[in-house]
């Protein structure tokens, strides 16, 4: 029996997804923060914030803390990952998580650091860090294919370079 959960989260642009092993997806809610006027005071996340846009006065923003793929605004980013993590674990708050966050490839390696931190602080046991291309690349293209008919093989790149895929003979 698994006492600490396994979570895997989904930063993306305008949306975050994030994975219980063992449960699946559980939460898939838009990348929108409502903000205080002075941007100091986390009001809603997610889908809260979602249904708020258009209809809040003056004094209440609405952010995206994710854009074109890179973190925008890493205090907000912050607390919507400790929204999200205290929202998987519920009252349950004996067991640490351990947590896996999917990170946008353009992210400096401060930000990296700042992520973990922002995660172990958020009540996470242990936090890693994976890029977005290496996350997303089937597991049948990380490896090489072969051809049964003339023995070459084909070579795939794995996602930190351009994909350029190329017939090659093997080495004899």
């Amino acid at each position: 029996m698994m006492l600490a959960k396994k979570i895997g989260i989904d930063l993306g642009t305008s949306t975050v997804l994030v994975y219980v092993k063992g449960e699946g997806i559980v939460i898939n809610e838009p990348s929108l923060v409502a903000l205080n006027r002075d941007g100091n005071k986390i009001l809603a996340v997610g889908r809260q914030a979602f249904e708020m846009v258009g209809r809040t006065p003056e004094t209440i923003n609405i952010v995206r803390p994710m854009r074109e793929g890179v973190i925008a605004d890493f205090v907000v980013t912050e607390g919507m990952l400790h929204y999200f993590i205290a929202r998987v674990q519920g009252r349950q708050r004996i067991f640490k998580p351990e947590v896996m966050i999917c990170v946008p490839s353009g992210v400096t390696s401060v930000e990296r650091r700042a992520v973990t931190e922002a995660a172990i602080s958020a009540g996470a046991k242990q936090a890693w860090l994976i890029d977005e291309p290496r996350a997303q690349r089937p597991r049948h293209l990380r490896h090489r294919r072969r051809d049964h008919r003339d023995g070459r093989h084909l070579a795939l790149r794995d996602g930190r370079r351009p994909f350029n895929p190329r017939w090659r003979q093997p080495h004899r």
